[in-house]
């Protein structure tokens, strides 16, 4: 089987790369040509790093500089305003262990342990 060089489009906002697409045409022995197109989603989470085996969600919010008081990150929780991989979590207490994501306006942020 001959390949081509593949045709690579990346898709981005501003200066963040949101897709990565890729195109690859195969030229099979019998003339046959093939078409492979491999799309990524570009991980832009912000890692937060703990030095515990998990965090609560609110200091979560608090760790990383998203608010400014546990009252205000319990407010933004309980208003139902933040996703725990992939759901809404009203959970202020929720514990967070390595690999969790959580998302608020628009921005994810992974767990991540320090090593």
């Amino acid at each position: 089987m001959v390949s081509a060089s593949p045709i690579i489009l990346i898709i981005a906002e501003g200066n963040t790369t949101i897709f990565n697409f890729q195109l690859s045409i195969f030229n099979s022995s019998k003339g046959v040509l093939y078409m492979k197109v491999t799309v990524k989603k570009k991980d832009n989470s912000i890692p937060v790093v703990i030095t515990t085996e998990f965090i609560k969600l609110q200091d979560a919010m608090k760790f990383a500089n998203i608010v400014y008081s546990g009252g205000e990150a319990k407010q933004i929780i309980l208003d139902g305003a933040v996703e725990v991989n992939g759901e809404v979590c009203t959970m202020r207490g929720k514990k967070l262990r390595e690999g969790d994501k959580f998302t608020f306006d628009g921005s994810t942020y992974v767990i991540h342990a320090a090593e």
